[in-house]
């Protein structure tokens, strides 16, 4: 069960620059990519793609904005050919609520139950996760990455 916040803390984009780099690895079966770039006039850019047997399952653009003195990040997906998931000018947003190190805990505005996504560096890894209230977390549903060199 969950016991994370729901109000914004203060930070800057520099605060999260731990998450810079090339990422990639697993979630079960399926090969997972992502890559976030240096923080820059404010915010930190970032792209995901999720490959199912050898096949594109969909992508994501991400952006890590200061706004009112906190982090806000922002999520459009799209299935293979950029069509996207959401409204033209909708995403799915989440706020900064804890920051600690290289762990970043983020609240999804809006939806029918509270969830959580924590975002935590060790070293040359990368883990994300979302949590939800009720819900003990399941480590198969874990996002786990490894920093890579091209």
């Amino acid at each position: 069960m969950s016991e994370h916040q729901t109000q914004a803390i203060r930070a800057t984009v520099r605060d999260m620059a731990w998450m810079h780099g090339n990422w990639s690895g697993t979630r079960g079966e399926d090969r997972i990519e992502e890559q976030w770039s240096l923080p820059l006039a404010g915010t930190l850019m970032g792209m995901f793609r999720w490959i199912r047997q050898e096949k594109v399952h969909f992508f994501e653009l991400l952006t890590i904005e200061e706004e009112s003195g906190s982090l806000v990040m922002r999520i459009k997906h799209f299935n293979p050919g950029l069509k996207g998931w959401e409204e033209k000018d909708d995403c799915v947003t989440l706020d900064l609520v804890a920051l600690l190190a290289e762990r970043a805990t983020w609240y999804m505005r809006g939806g029918d139950e509270p969830k959580w996504l924590i975002c935590q560096r060790g070293g040359d890894r990368l883990q994300a996760w979302f949590d939800k209230v009720g819900e003990k977390p399941d480590p198969a549903k874990r996002f786990d990455y490894s920093l890579t060199t091209f």
